[in-house]
């Protein structure tokens, strides 16, 4: 968002007003899900 913050990125992007912050949570919780899930020994990186 280049430090122009959540209401810019929404109207940039045509998303609905305060929609943002439930799509950023949605993709830290996939974020969250997927490291957790990875065994000490495996350094998988998201591409």
């Amino acid at each position: 968002c280049q430090q122009l913050g959540m209401e810019h990125a929404e109207k940039q992007l045509t998303m609905p007003a305060r929609s943002g912050k439930y799509v950023l949570r949605i993709a830290l919780n996939m974020l969250a899900r997927h490291y957790a899930s990875l065994t000490d020994d495996s350094h998988d990186l998201i591409y």
